[in-house]
């Protein structure tokens, strides 16, 4: 007779794939994603070490073992430090930087969205997309 004294010990919870920085212009949106080793773990979004309310612009998901915090509609007020926390001391932190201001303007049927001063690459000619450019495709 055999016998098998198995020892099974807990694989401790890690972080595959941490934040990364994020750099949009305003009114577009921001996504922070952070992949976990373990799916069902209950994560904690910060904004400047400041509890993120699931609400308006914060959509928070978590599918799996991937936890992301979407920012809507970017303001430069929203520049900061994001971070997630898990149990312990596990927390993954990213920075968002917002640029200039996402222009999209219409004309002809097709919509060009642009940033400010930036070249369409779907015009037939060079047209630079600058801030009073929507007075002037009336």
């Amino acid at each position: 007779m055999f016998w098998c004294a198995c020892v099974h010990a807990e694989v401790p919870l890690s972080i595959v794939t941490p934040l990364q920085d994020q750099e949009v212009m305003e009114q577009q949106a921001a996504e922070f994603a952070c992949e976990v080793s373990k799916p069902n773990q209950t994560g904690k979004w910060r904004r400047n070490g400041v509890d993120v309310v699931p609400a308006g612009r914060y959509v928070i998901k978590v599918d799996g073992t991937r936890h992301v915090l979407t920012v809507s509609d970017v303001e430069k007020t929203d520049e900061a430090q994001y971070s997630v926390h898990f149990t312990g001391d596990l927390a993954s932190s990213a920075n968002l930087t917002v640029t200039g201001t996402y222009t999209a303007a219409h004309t002809g049927g097709s919509e060009h969205a642009s940033p400010q001063s930036e070249v369409c690459p779907h015009w037939p000619h060079e047209m630079k997309f600058l801030a009073t450019v929507a007075g002037h495709l009336g």
